[in-house]
C-alpha cells in the first residue's frame, strides 16, 4: 500500500483530546468523536505501527474499552468462532457491564497473531497493511458515531503464538443480530419467503448513507458486497444495515465534493 496516499491528513487534528484513565471496570459503549491527530509512517507498514497507533486512538478516547486479554473480567462465557476472512478472525463473546442490547460483542482478531513471522503462505506486508487500515478506518471520529457504519466499540490485545512477548491489538465490534446482508438472504431463501421490496430499498439507502460518509472523509471502502454489510435489528425497523471490513480502503490526497 502506498502509505503517501494514507497519509491524506483526513484523520489529522490539532489535538486528540484527554489522557485520562477509565474510571473503572464498567466501560462505556458511547464513544466521544474526538480528534486524533496521527502521523502515518513512510515507511511500509510494520507491527510496531499497527501498536502505536492502537495505543494512540485508545489514550485519545477516555471513555474507549480497552482490555489486556479475552479473560479480562469484563467478558463472560463462552466464545464462539464465527468465521475468518483474508486478513481477520472472528469470534463472538459474551460480554458484561456494558449496556449492550445483545449482549454480545465481536472480537476482530489478526490472522497475523496465528502465524509465524516468516511464513511463505502469506503475504505477510498485505495482512500488516490491512490490519492498519482497518483499525484506523473505524477509529475515525465520525465513522465511530456513524450509524450504518459498524462501530468499533474497543480494542484488546492478545498474544502472539509464536512470540509472548509480541502482542496484537483486536478490534471489539458491536454485534450484527442478523449477521451478514448474505446470511439475511439465505435466512429468508431456507424458509422459501422474499424480502421485501420495501426492506431491501432501506437496507440499501443504509449501505449508500455508510458509503456517503466514508466518501466525504476521502475514504473509499473498496471491497462493497454482501458479505461486508452486516444487519442489526433497528429500534424503529426490523433491520438497519452496516458497512463492515475496511482492509481493502484506499484513501484520497484530497477530496472536493460538491452537491
Amino acid at each position: 500500500m502506498d502509505m503517501s496516499i494514507a497519509s491524506s491528513g483526513v484523520f489529522a487534528s490539532t489535538n486528540y483530546g484527554s489522557n485520562s484513565e477509565l474510571e473503572d471496570e464498567h466501560y462505556s459503549t458511547l464513544l466521544e468523536p474526538r480528534s486524533i491527530n496521527i502521523i502515518d509512517p513512510i515507511d511500509p507498514i510494520d507491527h510496531i505501527d499497527i501498536v502505536l497507533l492502537a495505543n494512540t486512538i485508545v489514550t485519545a478516547s477516555p471513555n474507549f474499552m480497552r482490555v489486556y486479554g479475552l479473560h479480562h473480567n469484563v467478558f463472560c462465557g463462552d466464545e464462539l468462532f464465527i468465521g475468518k476472512g483474508a486478513t481477520f478472525s472472528v469470534k463472538k463473546v459474551p460480554l458484561k457491564h456494558i449496556e449492550n442490547p445483545s449482549g454480545f460483542v465481536v472480537i476482530k482478531s489478526p490472522l497475523l497473531r496465528n502465524m509465524p513471522a516468516k511464513s511463505a503462505c502469506i503475504d505477510r506486508q498485505k495482512q500488516l497493511d490491512s490490519v492498519y487500515v482497518e483499525l484506523r478506518t473505524l477509529s475515525h471520529p465520525v465513522s465511530r458515531v456513524q450509524e450504518n457504519i459498524v462501530r468499533l466499540l474497543g480494542i484488546t490485545w492478545e498474544a502472539d503464538l509464536y512470540n509472548d512477548q509480541r502482542m496484537w491489538p483486536s478490534l471489539i465490534l458491536e454485534f450484527a443480530e442478523f449477521g451478514t446482508l448474505k446470511d439475511l438472504l439465505h435466512l429468508y431463501h431456507c424458509e422459501s419467503k422474499f424480502l421485501p421490496v420495501s426492506t431491501k430499498l432501506e437496507l440499501c439507502t443504509d449501505v449508500a448513507r455508510g458509503l456517503d460518509v466514508l466518501h466525504d472523509l476521502g475514504i473509499i471502502h473498496g471491497d462493497v458486497k454482501l458479505e461486508n454489510v452486516l444487519v442489526f435489528k433497528g429500534q424503529e425497523r426490523d433491520y438497519v444495515a452496516k458497512v463492515a471490513d475496511f482492509g481493502c480502503a484506499v484513501y484520497e490526497l484530497s477530496i472536493k465534493k460538491q452537491r
